[in-house]
């Protein structure tokens, strides 16, 4: 039986002007949103906070400053207006990329292998690419590394080895957005994808 892996995406452009108010946040939680000056960081922050306390509860952040739940396996990402959170019974990473940036050959040079270099065809390629692999790291929790071209991007969808362990991705292109999720485990599985919003609309 293919796992289920719940996607929940949230368009900061639904908040409303009263958007601290919402449900779920902590005071602490909107003491760190206000630190931040521009808007959409503070968005991005509060968004981040309401998930993760509604779906997940009760979470830590390891020494990689992973956020980590001893009840339920998730990940977080955000690019842009699109903040969302995978949760499964699973180690998951989550990757979000906003595809309206420029073509950068020197970064594409840097962090893809020859394989990948071929498979970028036209600009949205590259996010493609990039969400896979970071959707990767963050499942293995380790972030971003030094030898990117070595992490495996591809299959978009499909098996994949990083370290002598097998991991499987998806990718889903959402709106302007590159979306990649990574589950540990050679097995398939699908996902459930829910537009949330914090005022039930």
């Amino acid at each position: 039986m293919e796992k289920i892996i719940r996607l929940i995406l949230f368009d900061v452009n639904k908040l409303k002007d009263d958007f601290l108010n919402i449900s779920y946040l902590s005071k602490e939680d909107i003491k760190n949103a206000l630190k931040y000056k521009n808007m959409i960081d503070k968005k991005q922050h509060i968004i981040s906070s309401y998930l993760k306390r509604k779906y997940v509860k009760n979470y830590y952040l390891d020494e990689n400053k992973k956020p980590i739940s001893n009840d339920i396996f998730f990940n977080i990402s955000h690019s842009k207006n699109l903040v969302g959170i995978a949760l499964g019974d699973i180690e998951i990473g989550l990757d979000i990329e906003c595809k309206n940036k420029d073509r950068n050959d020197k970064l594409i040079n840097y962090i893809c292998s020859d394989n990948e270099i071929e498979f970028i065809k036209e600009e949205s390629d590259f996010y493609k690419i990039w969400t896979s692999k970071e959707s990767l790291l963050k499942c293995v929790g380790i972030g971003i590394v030094n030898n990117l071209a070595y992490v495996n991007a591809l299959p978009l969808n499909g098996k994949k080895i990083y370290n002598d362990e097998t991991y499987y991705s998806h990718y889903i292109d959402y709106l302007d957005y590159s979306i990649s999720i990574t589950i540990k485990g050679d097995k398939n599985f699908k996902f459930e994808l829910i537009e949330e919003d914090a005022y039930g609309d």
